[in-house]
């Protein structure tokens, strides 16, 4: 913004607009979902209902412009200063994954009353097999490498989803038994790599699979480049989608936010889109999308040739 640099270099007074304003045209699902949410949190929770909806679909593939077909993969971080509000995506999200969680408790109830009876049974050899169809997609990030793997084996080509307040909440999934190693798991996700692991055991978890994992997570700026240090190299930073809230720096909390009513009418109206998530399959077409995203290509490499950045060309490119 070059109004705000004068005098050798010295920042201005003008206040400069930070990204253009959220279309005021939003698709019908996008104008619901953000419908019960105050201005300055409305683009957040745009960005943050992509990983749950797209958690919904089942063997439904999109074509890129690349001409190479891809799943409805999105991982958000929500970078905000403290008190920006950050917890506007939570309910918006909690209706989205209504359905699925209600599916969940059932085999988490099935998956539970296997492992009683497996446990008064003394001889390996007698207890009964693990049910089938399992399907668990809602889950919390503290679980283990055998629990994943076994969790993308049940889900059987759907999507796991798991929402976090705090990014580094991610510190607790131990991939191949190591805390913190998490970022190989983002890269496979979005490629839809293949993961797994090999045991003797006979009780043990083989298994090779697909990653499919949506996620959410939340955090403030400073402790999200904390975290994301490690990975600016990787791929990972990349493969990510950053939102953020701005709130006017005049304000200092005079104007509190007011958030609608959600409530079963509003579950009534989103219910048609769920299922209509929820019953899609195949490989679709989108010329609109793929105009859209030849245009964005453009101009992002426009501005990184302009202004000589290469690092903002590779983040392009995604």
């Amino acid at each position: 913004c070059p109004e705000r640099i004068e005098n050798n270099c010295q920042l201005s007074t003008v206040n400069c607009q930070l990204a253009p304003e959220m279309p005021t045209a939003l698709p019908e699902p996008i104008r619901l979902l953000t419908s019960r949410t105050p201005h300055p949190m409305k683009e957040a929770v745009a960005m943050a209902v992509f990983p749950p909806l797209g958690a919904h679909l089942y063997k439904t593939e999109f074509m890129y412009i690349d001409n190479r077909p891809y799943e409805a993969t999105f991982m958000t971080l929500l970078m905000a200063e403290l008190s920006a509000g950050k917890s506007a995506v939570n309910l918006p999200i909690e209706y989205i994954t209504a359905d699925m969680r209600a599916r969940d408790a059932v085999n988490r109830r099935r998956e539970r009353e296997w492992k009683e009876q497996c446990a008064t049974i003394a001889n390996t050899k007698d207890r009964p097999e693990r049910p089938k169809n399992l399907s668990v997609q809602v889950l919390t990030p503290d679980m283990t490498n055998a629990a994943f793997v076994q969790r993308l084996a049940d889900a059987d080509g759907r999507f796991l989803y798991t929402q976090m307040d705090e990014v580094d909440l991610l510190d607790a999934f131990k991939t191949n038994g190591r805390q913190g190693s998490v970022s190989q798991i983002i890269r496979l996700a979005f490629d839809r790599g293949r993961y797994g692991q090999e045991r003797v055991g006979t009780t043990s978890v083989n298994e090779q699979v697909q990653v499919r994992w949506n996620w959410n997570a939340s955090t403030t700026v400073q402790r999200g480049r904390n975290y994301l240090r490690r990975s600016i190299s990787d791929g990972t930073l990349s493969r990510l989608s950053f939102a953020t809230i701005v709130r006017d720096e005049n304000d200092w909390g005079r104007t509190i936010p007011r958030f609608g009513t959600y409530g079963e009418a509003f579950a009534e109206e989103l219910r048609p889109y769920i299922d209509a998530l929820n019953t899609c399959h195949g490989t679709l077409h989108c010329p609109e999308a793929e105009q859209w995203a030849e245009r964005a290509l453009d101009e992002h490499l426009t501005h990184a040739e302009m202004s000589d950045d290469r690092a903002y060309a590779q983040m392009s490119r995604r």
